[in-house]
């Protein structure tokens, strides 16, 4: 929590807990009033909106109120806003959420994402690791096929498929054994 937040006598205590706190201490020093209940529903407001819109296929749209609200600010104020503004607009082809969602296709949450940061970044974004996309790509099915259960049947499958190329679709059971 920033520190200008807080009063004086707050800045001196803060952090200063030696247990858990209790719910009337913690009511001391998070209570809201009116004024930011409604600046909450505000914000949450115009962030739910703008949201909502993007998945309506409105992406560029979006960029406008944004951009509208950053103006007057200096650089190191309007960073976030003018990323955000040209991220919208610079990616607008594929922005299309609203033809996702008719479609039936998943639109990215947490949980995907979470599932991309796991099977990608954790394998692949390692120090010192060079990656082609070929080998890239193989490492990833592979990490996906064991994510998903699903590699003693795929290993069955792939053993298959290299004694086919190798030998023919003869199996074990078609050599004449000979002493």
């Amino acid at each position: 929590m920033p520190v200008e937040f807080l009063t004086d006598e707050h800045a001196e205590a803060y952090g200063t807990f030696t247990e858990v706190p209790t719910r009337p201490e913690l009511e001391r020093f998070f209570f809201l009033d009116d004024d930011d209940r409604d600046l909450i529903a505000l914000r949450r407001a115009d962030a739910h909106r703008l949201g909502m819109a993007v998945l309506a296929g409105g992406s560029a749209g979006v960029a406008v109120p944004i951009a509208d609200r950053a103006e007057g600010l200096d650089a190191p104020e309007r960073g976030g806003a003018d990323r955000c503004v040209r991220y919208l607009r610079g990616h607008e082809e594929v922005l299309v959420y609203d033809r996702a969602v008719k479609a039936g296709w998943p639109i990215a949450t947490g949980v995907i994402e979470g599932a991309c940061r796991h099977l990608i970044g954790d394998r692949l974004d390692i120090t010192g690791a060079r990656w082609g996309l070929e080998g890239a790509e193989a490492v990833l099915k592979l990490r996906a096929v064991r994510a998903n259960g699903d590699f003693d049947a795929y290993r069955r499958y792939h053993l298959a498929r290299e004694h086919e190329r190798l030998y023919g679709n003869s199996g074990p059971e078609e050599y004449a054994l000979s002493a």
